[in-house]
């Protein structure tokens, strides 16, 4: 299977000060970022400044909203092919993308694409 999109949920990235996983994301997305294409999933614009200048976002809920049930949806027609998640929450129950949850859990789906 060939990854054309991969989307980071940067969601947890603080704008105002780091902590643990808002630290953890955005270094792994800087680093990713350097080596491929990657889109971050935001839900603020002001997450981008902690982001690598330039790279492609997607606005979406924050991930405590009720919005979060529908994400997969909003991923699917964003053409994701490969989400990855620092935390256990993004609901992809319905999408039709790769999803990568945090080592922790060691939860990965890979579906062969169409």
């Amino acid at each position: 299977m060939k990854i054309q999109r991969i989307f980071f949920d940067a969601r947890f990235i603080r704008w105002d000060n780091h902590d643990g996983i808002s630290r953890f994301s955005a270094g792994l997305f800087a680093a990713l970022h350097r080596r491929t294409p990657v889109t971050a999933i935001i839900h603020d614009t002001r997450q981008l400044q902690r982001l690598p200048k330039g790279c492609d976002y997607l606005v979406a809920s924050d991930p405590t909203s009720l919005r979060e049930l529908f994400i997969a949806t909003k991923l699917n027609k964003a053409g994701a092919h490969l989400v990855f998640s620092p935390m256990q929450t993004m609901f992809l129950h319905f999408t039709t993308s790769s999803t990568i949850a945090t080592p922790r859990r060691r939860r990965v789906s890979m579906q062969p694409s169409a």
